[in-house]
């Protein structure tokens, strides 16, 4: 069985291509829309049901690997952030060498990057994780 990230829905009275990746994860209301859209085509109803379901448990352990990763990722840079910061505040390295100035501005240069990274990987993992339970939720409505 091929699978694709279109799906096509035909009935007497027309025809409808849903792109799944621009789709989904869709709120529920819409899914039990596209449900009922689903069920005018009588023929192929069941095919175009098993091919949602295959696309929601393949996304589901995608969802899972980019959450990890977005996790350990940000595990990372707060550490980094963590560290850095601390050089500023005590205008030292680590090894006890004294930063000079500029160092010191480059550092908190560096500092507020590795903050903007954070942010940015803690917003990913959470999209993951919601993605992952909207998709788990479609599949049981299937």
């Amino acid at each position: 069985m091929m699978i694709t990230d279109e799906l096509y829905i035909k009935w007497d009275r027309g025809s409808m291509t849903i792109f799944m990746d621009k789709f989904f994860p869709c709120p529920k209301a819409d899914f039990k829309k596209l449900l009922k859209i689903i069920d005018l085509d009588w023929g192929n109803n069941l095919e175009l049901r098993e091919k949602l379901k295959v696309y929601f448990q393949n996304k589901i352990p995608e969802c899972q690997s980019g959450f990890e990763h977005s996790g350990k990722e940000y595990l990372k840079y707060k550490q980094l952030e963590a560290d850095t910061r601390l050089m500023v505040a005590n205008k030292k390295r680590p090894n006890g060498l004294p930063l000079s100035e500029d160092e010191v501005k480059a550092e908190r240069m560096r500092a507020g990057q590795y903050a903007t990274c954070v942010a940015s990987y803690l917003r990913m993992a959470k999209g993951y994780e919601r993605n992952k339970k909207k998709f788990q939720e479609l599949l049981n409505l299937l």
